[in-house]
């Protein structure tokens, strides 16, 4: 009986997560984290409760997950701050792992529903429409809450998360001949989008979007062009170097966050040239010294910065190469599955791996409870889109020649 009632809820409460995260994270995106960590936790139980066993895992990814914590764990033995580098191992064992089973197929079939895209749909207009408006009058929820001096880029990281799960439910929409409902949707997505302070966000959906369009066409010519992007980013750090030693004027153009955002990735370079093989220590990225050698020419940086808003320098800079062989082997695995979904929807997985890595590039720390929530839920929706259409097969069947 209570097995039965588990395997019943387990889909109205797989839908309440995303419901949440899309309606009341869109305003606190901190809230991606509880809503990813601990539905992950609690679906993996429920399953493993009504299959009377453990769900198996994806055994790459948690051969990966495994690997990682070695690597690191051994890179902790040279860290510029031991305690401080074993504070964020555990920190991140308490955050993958609990996201690594939605790995489970055997998960995913116990949670599907057809209202489940329905609703999702509904609620990130919802959202939207609700972040759009308080965008609009100036921001009178966040001020009521947090004091008038709030600033308004408190909503930053909920309207990237909201923005880079679009295309999955584009996908939905459009594939099962709801065009103009994708029309209407894309168009309620636009308004916070259009009105946010985050241009990491917006440069995040307009490339996102690119790489959609041109995958429709050649889905194999994207995904080599995308590798050759992923690659082409070991550049930066000495691209960034250069331009502050031969041409410290060109930023001068670029908006104010954009302009410090050069800054630290200057400064964190120098640190990468300091270590470059084994870096400082992960999580150690917020202690290392921006003084030398640009440090008195800088306009923004006036204290070390908290991380160095970009995923490249900070894998470098915290874990050196083996850093890089991780992140890139990861970034490459998840390129190479979205890429073998059926034919359909890899466009629109392709242009969701484009639309996290821009994300990852610009914007926020990336050992962050709340950004990996958000990348695993957003792995997720896919895996649910081609459950549905192979369980109820939603998407409009191929025409016969």
């Amino acid at each position: 009986m209570i097995s039965l009632m588990i395997r019943r809820f387990l889909p109205l409460f797989v839908t309440f997560v995303y419901v949440l995260a899309v309606t009341v994270g869109t305003f606190t995106g901190g809230l991606w984290a509880i809503a990813g960590i601990g539905g992950s936790l609690l679906i993996y139980a429920g399953t493993g409760f009504v299959q009377k066993k453990p769900p198996p895992l994806d055994s790459n990814l948690v051969l990966f997950v495994v690997l990682f914590f070695i690597v690191v764990a051994l890179l902790n033995g040279q860290a510029f701050s031991p305690g401080v580098s074993w504070h964020f191992l555990l920190q991140q064992l308490s955050i993958i792992v609990p996201l690594v089973l939605l790995s489970s197929s055997t998960v995913q079939g116990h949670l599907y529903s057809r209202h489940f895209f329905p609703i999702l749909v509904a609620a990130t207009c919802a959202g939207a429409l609700s972040l759009g408006i308080e965008f609009a009058l100036g921001a009178p929820l966040l001020h009521l809450v947090k004091g008038v001096n709030a600033s308004i880029t408190e909503y930053n990281r909920g309207v990237s998360y909201l923005m880079g799960m679009t295309l999955p439910l584009v996908a939905y929409l459009w594939l099962s001949n709801r065009r103009w409902e994708a029309i209407i949707f894309v168009a309620f997505l636009f308004i916070p989008a259009s009105l946010t302070e985050s241009r990491a966000t917006k440069m995040a959906l307009i490339l996102g979007i690119l790489t959609m369009g041109g995958a429709q066409f050649s889905p194999l010519l994207v995904r080599y062009v995308l590798t050759l992007f992923l690659f082409a980013l070991l550049l930066l750090p000495f691209i960034v170097t250069d331009i502050f030693l031969q041409h410290p004027t060109w930023t001068s153009c670029l908006p104010a966050s954009w302009q410090h955002r050069t800054e630290i990735w200057d400064y964190m370079s120098y640190r990468i040239f300091d270590r470059p093989w084994l870096g400082w220590g992960i999580g150690s990225s917020h202690l290392l010294t921006y003084q030398y050698p640009h440090g008195a020419d800088y306009i923004f940086v006036k204290q070390g910065a908290g991380h160095p808003h970009n995923v490249i320098i900070q894998l470098w800079v915290e874990l050196g190469i083996p850093g890089l062989i991780l992140g890139f082997s990861f970034a490459l695995l998840m390129l190479q599955r979205a890429s073998k979904l059926p034919a359909k929807f890899v466009p629109y997985a392709l242009g969701t791996w484009m639309t996290i890595l821009s994300i990852s590039l610009v914007g926020y720390n990336f050992w962050n409870d709340s950004f990996f929530a958000f990348i695993a839920m957003t792995v997720f929706l896919y895996k649910l889109l081609v459950h549905e259409d192979l369980t109820y097969g939603f998407v409009q069947k191929q025409k016969m020649p």
